[in-house]
């Protein structure tokens, strides 16, 4: 039988690797201006959403907001199904 030692190293390398870049990409908390490049919007319109209390889930931190990667990521996919909704509905 081949030995695929090598193999399995190899995989456990690669997926190391992509958890580092997992968490370099998607940080658990993100900043109003990474959050608008995410949303491809204006920092500007993602502080009037907070302030109408349209955009997603966000807390200060001394002077920043801050918005949780999940709380983006489910806000994200709540507004698609809403969309999906409506599209249904006409």
């Amino acid at each position: 039988m081949p030995d695929l030692s090598h193999h399995v190293k190899r995989n456990q390398r690669k997926q190391r690797k992509f958890a580092f870049w997992e968490m370099v990409l998607m940080p658990r908390f993100m900043t109003t201006a990474e959050v608008a490049v995410v949303c491809r919007t204006s920092a500007a319109t993602l502080r009037y959403w907070r302030q109408v209390g349209r955009g997603p889930r966000c807390f200060k931190l001394g002077k920043r907001v801050l918005y949780e990667t999940a709380d983006v990521e489910a806000w994200l996919a709540d507004a698609q199904g809403m969309r999906d909704v409506e599209a249904q509905a006409v």
